[in-house]
């Protein structure tokens, strides 16, 4: 099997075994290194740009670009189990997903060097709620709005239904898959109607949206302790990033994000990408934005 250009892998590993390789994507000889698949995370990104622009340095050419991350983060975990591109075209959602790794398809790296816009965002998958298939692979989209998210609800099983139960049968028949995030993301959108918001307007204020994942994020929490885990059971994490193509509401909650923010742009990623004055997000926060507009950076619990 070709690795996006490269050589064959002469290791002779099948991309989706329990061990997977390194590699150089997209560029030039591979470089390759066994890596143990542990844990579950994913590695995903967000550009908010006042003009627009290009995607392709941020990913697959910048040094510790996505399709980099995906053959091995810096923490040695690899995330092969599906990917997802999204961007905006005259306000429109547009998104590119795949169930199988990002760093063997050639279509990521066609994807990235065809799309401009002034945002961008990537996801690269390790599956823990949900099997493997393009329904499960983020961004997850509904109108306007689009989402992805790195971690898990611990306990969903026992917490889903208390998400459910605050949802009506139109809110649940837009569900396509199986994983915590999208039920997440329309369970978010659910709530946010309940409460008044024009989920379709153009121009949303920040602080509603904010106020409602701050909420949706202690009542997460909660639930899922309550929920009967394992002694060794992990707690909730919920890094997600919400937009409406207009505004990015970013929360950090358990997992790692880092910003940066020069030149009217601001990107937001699990890890820092090429070059740059790189922030990391305080443990918990939230970070709000319009584009073109300074982020602001909050307690999570303000």
């Amino acid at each position: 099997m070709l690795l996006l250009g490269c050589p064959v892998n002469r290791l002779g590993f099948q991309p989706w075994d329990v061990t997977i390789v390194t590699a150089s994507a997209c560029r030039g000889e591979c470089a390759f290194e066994l890596l143990p698949r542990v844990g579950f995370m994913c590695r995903m990104f967000v550009l908010l740009s006042a003009e627009p622009r290009g995607g392709e340095d941020l990913l697959t050419s910048a040094p510790n670009c996505l399709v980099r991350q995906s053959c091995g983060d810096h923490r040695g975990k690899v995330h092969h189990d599906g990917w997802g591109i999204g961007w905006y075209e005259k306000h429109v959602p547009q998104t590119i997903r795949s169930a199988g790794p990002a760093s063997t398809e050639s279509m990521f790296c066609d994807t990235a060097r065809t799309i401009r816009s002034h945002l961008i965002l990537g996801h690269v998958r390790q599956s823990s709620v949900g099997s493997l298939c393009v329904e499960n692979s983020h961004p997850f989209v509904w109108d306007r709005w689009m989402l992805a998210h790195n971690g898990t609800i611990e306990g969903f099983e026992h917490v889903a239904p208390r998400m459910t139960a605050e949802m009506s049968t139109e809110w649940l028949a837009h569900r396509r898959g199986t994983t915590d995030s999208e039920l997440l993301f329309l369970w978010l959108l659910a709530r946010a109607e309940r409460q008044g918001l024009d989920l379709r307007s153009a121009q949303q204020d920040l602080q509603p949206i904010a106020q409602l994942l701050r909420r949706a994020v202690t009542n997460l929490a909660t639930w899922s302790r309550e929920a009967p885990l394992p002694p060794d059971g992990e707690p909730t994490r919920l890094n997600l990033f919400l937009t409406d193509g207009e505004s990015l509401w970013v929360v950090r909650w358990q997992y790692d994000l880092h910003y940066c923010q020069q030149q009217r742009q601001l990107i937001v990623a699990s890890e820092p990408i090429g070059e740059g004055p790189w922030r990391e997000l305080p443990e918990p926060s939230i970070l709000t934005v319009r584009r073109g507009a300074h982020a602001l950076v909050e307690p999570l619990s303000a």
